[in-house]
């Protein structure tokens, strides 16, 4: 097998490599020290392309390959784990079923997200349910023609300052899983204070209410 770097991936290699080296490394400690997420760091890694990468080009992506994906978050990571992690999610959980399962206003959003113009965040873990997401409490009351959400998440990354989420939650009479865009500026969603980390503190994470939103 041939483990030999094509041109293509060896210029995503040096392209976020010079990125790192010239623009996060020296923020680098601030970034946790102050536990603030890197906003103007995350938008350029999105002029850089990251967030389109695993997406097809006909909804805005790039469609890279694996290779080049995880050379990308190489060269992040060795600058700022916190960057990584928010970039990661963004590029891949936040936006994967908005690209999925989208109408026109989500796709909206999702086009917006690839761009690092809006932060999305994807809520499944609950405080009486980590990985075993069956036991997830979260409820989407059926009305006429709408939903309403009610619950508790934690551990939600990017939560405080995201402007959309994809929230998972039980319907009524049903065990199955639903998927829910939420738009945090609704009324009835309410973000929780920061979660105290010892490191990757820039990549801000805390719990989210849903009050029949």
């Amino acid at each position: 097998m041939d483990f030999t770097l094509n041109d293509d991936q060896e210029l995503i290699q040096k392209t976020f490599r010079n990125f790192v080296e010239q623009e996060v490394m020296p923020q680098a400690e601030a970034i946790d020290e102050n536990k603030e997420f890197p906003v103007e760091l995350f938008k350029k890694v999105g002029d850089l392309g990251f967030y389109g990468m695993r997406y097809p080009k006909d909804a805005g992506g790039t469609d890279l390959d694996v290779v080049s994906y995880c050379l990308a978050v190489i060269e992040l990571a060795k600058g700022s784990l916190s960057l990584a992690a928010a970039c990661t999610m963004q590029s891949l959980m936040a936006t994967y079923f908005l690209y999925k399962y989208g109408d026109d206003e989500v796709k909206d959003y999702f086009n917006q997200a690839l761009q690092g113009e809006k932060i999305g965040g994807i809520c499944m873990t609950e405080p009486n349910a980590g990985s075993d997401l069956f036991s997830i409490r979260t409820k989407a009351k059926v009305g006429d023609d709408h939903f309403l959400l009610s619950g508790q998440k934690t551990w939600v990354t990017s939560a405080p300052v995201a402007d959309y989420l994809t929230v998972l939650a039980k319907t009524d009479n049903h065990e199955k899983l639903s998927i829910f865009f939420v738009p945090t500026h609704l009324e009835g969603v309410k973000i929780g204070k920061a979660i105290e980390k010892l490191g990757v503190r820039g990549s801000v994470t805390s719990e989210v209410a849903f009050d029949e939103v």
